[in-house]
């Protein structure tokens, strides 16, 4: 039977028994119905079968010697789009599993991990941790599930631990001075807090919340010395009130560079960029950004050479001064603020590469790049979508000034430019730091900017930049690539607009006539606009 028809049956079942009978009228192996089809039932049986029902198909998942990055991935879009009850149900059943030996205990552990990391916000996160509760989770020794303990734990106490309120700008002297005591009071009291919690000793979380506890203890010890006018230190005030606001919510580190002095502080946040940075982590997925494995520290840094922001194998976040100011940026992004762009951008290459590093060769294929992705953002689907490939060096030489090059010694073309390769119609481009040669269709869909065609990586973070903040011009320029991105991040599933967007510029492409568009209700792309919040 066809998918849709499969999917459709079982979404009419009502008892474990009538899924066992369909299973064997339809002929049709357990083992090839997705983990999320056969959960399709478990909103219509009874609370004791659904219990029941939800041990055995996780036992089922469970038996699985080993996934692959598809099926990690189809397994998490699956787990994430259940009800927070029927994740309880879930979790439940796999926590008594992850004490068994081998890839039965593995698989359970995995499991849970996918199943908590997949809240879909963190009210959920928090519901989902404290029902399994912290002594199950710490007992796996798993570092993803202290990680979900430590989070919850200790954001639900800070939270009880009031700052500071930020100052207008004409407050006193001696009241800016107080409430600047006030905050490095609670700041003491907070990193008191974090080291008291010896449960969570190796967790990157308590880890990150404690150095960015010192960091900013000292930095304000320093900068309130420095800074002798009441404004500046009302500045400074209100900058570091949010900036710890930032980091208890998304688990992340904000700081600037040192001067070549090793005392003095190199460059500053300001008020503005600050909301700039709470802006851009609120349009992420609030769970996923939070424990990104490489999401160490955002740095601020007067000038970098050739770039406004650059990311490096430890997790730290560049962002120069002049991100801030880059005005051809924010005018080419719908006025976005260029800090927001530029940052997004930088998240885009966090979420793509996760705990991945992005070193390769001249000798690697297109798929040796998907597997060094984050197996839950479907990397190699979005490749397949432009049809990148990198094309071995024993085939070609790079020529004119890097402006051409010549294909098996014969064929000639300019690089960026539509050329022919084994009878399919291609564009070149040429990676000089890295000395490879990336090709993709000429006829794939791209976002506006150029710099998404430079290489597979560059293309995934400006779709990323778009499908967060101008999702209207990413859907009228690469419809597909933004119904992918919607399908893994689900940002606007509940956006009816845009999903009427999406499915009016889908139907474009397969050719729809203009007379049928002109007969047709579909909504209209908007010029290049941000979504508003009453859309989300």
């Amino acid at each position: 039977l066809p998918r849709d028809v499969i999917l459709g049956k079982l979404d009419e079942l009502t008892s474990r028994d009538a899924f066992k009978h369909f299973v064997r009228d339809v002929d049709y192996p357990t083992l090839l119905l997705r983990f999320g089809d056969q959960l399709r039932v478990v909103p219509n049986l009874e609370d004791t079968e659904r219990r029941l029902f939800t041990a055995e198909v996780t036992e089922s998942c469970l038996a699985c010697s080993r996934w692959s990055r598809t099926q990690r991935f189809l397994v998490h879009q699956d787990l994430r789009k259940l009800p927070t009850d029927e994740k309880i149900e879930l979790l439940r059943s796999l926590i008594a599993k992850v004490g068994d030996e081998g890839r039965l205990g593995k698989n359970a552990i995995e499991l849970v991990a996918i199943t908590i990391g997949g809240a879909k916000d963190f009210k959920e996160l928090d519901c989902l941790v404290k029902k399994v509760g912290n002594y199950n989770l710490l007992e796996t020794k798993d570092r993803r599930l202290r990680d979900f303990a430590a989070y919850v734990t200790l954001k639900g106490k800070l939270k009880r631990m009031p700052l500071p309120a930020r100052l207008e700008k004409g407050a006193t002297r001696n009241k800016t001075l107080k409430q600047l005591d006030a905050l490095e009071e609670s700041l003491q009291e907070r990193y008191k807090l974090c080291t008291s919690e010896a449960e969570f000793n190796g967790s990157l979380v308590r880890n990150r919340m404690m150095e960015g506890l010192a960091w900013t203890i000292e930095y304000l010890q320093h900068e309130r010395e420095r800074r002798r006018r009441t404004t500046d230190r009302i500045e400074l005030l209100n900058v570091l009130v949010k900036k710890v606001k930032i980091e208890a919510e998304f688990n992340c580190k904000i700081t600037v560079g040192v001067e070549a002095d090793g005392v003095n502080y190199a460059s500053h946040w300001s008020a503005s960029e600050m909301a700039d940075l709470a802006d851009l982590h609120s349009k992420m997925d609030p769970v996923a950004v939070t424990f990104l494995p490489k999401n160490a520290q955002i740095r601020k840094v007067p000038y970098l050479e050739g770039a406004h922001a650059q990311r490096d194998g430890t997790g730290i976040l560049k962002i120069s001064d002049y991100a801030s100011s880059d005005t051809d940026s924010s005018s080419s992004y719908g006025k976005i603020r260029s800090l927001k762009i530029i940052g997004i951008h930088e998240y885009g290459h966090s979420f793509h590469f996760a705990n991945f590093g992005d070193r390769i060769d001249d000798k690697d294929s297109i798929k040796d790049v998907a597997k060094r992705s984050n197996p839950l953002v479907a990397y190699g689907d979005f490749l397949a979508l432009s049809g990148w490939q990198i094309l071995p060096q024993a085939r070609y030489v790079i020529s004119d000034n890097k402006r051409a090059v010549k294909i098996d010694q014969e064929y000639r073309c300019q690089l960026g430019q539509p050329a022919k390769l084994d009878g399919k119609d291609v564009v070149f481009h040429y990676d000089v730091s890295r000395k490879l040669l990336y090709y993709y269709d000429a006829h794939a869909q791209f976002p506006l900017h150029d710099y998404s065609r430079d290489n597979p990586w560059e293309d995934f973070a400006e779709c990323f930049v778009e499908y967060h903040y101008l999702m209207n011009r990413f859907v009228e320029d690469a419809p597909w690539k933004a119904l992918l991105f919607e399908q893994v991040f689900g940002r606007y599933q509940d956006n009816q607009r845009v999903q009427d967007l999406l499915s009016s510029q889908i139907e474009k492409r397969f050719g729809r006539t203009k007379s049928d568009e002109s007969e047709s209700n579909e909504p209209q792309i908007e010029p290049d606009t941000e979504i508003k919040e009453s859309d989300k």
